[in-house]
């Protein structure tokens, strides 16, 4: 895997992964947190299906 390459992916994964976490780890405690997590989490996903297919 060549990381030059598929550094931008990598990066937007692990932005989802800890969107998904802070998201329902503070949304407990705070809705309105817990709404702009979940549009986080779907503007994150949006990059990854853009950057996937983007070639």
């Amino acid at each position: 895997m060549d990381f030059q390459k598929n550094r931008g992916m990598i990066i937007l994964i692990i932005a989802l992964i800890l969107a998904i976490i802070l998201t329902f780890y503070v949304g407990i405690v705070n809705p309105i947190i817990l709404g702009l997590g979940i549009l986080a989490i779907i503007v994150i996903l949006i990059n990854i299906y853009v950057e996937k297919f983007r070639k």
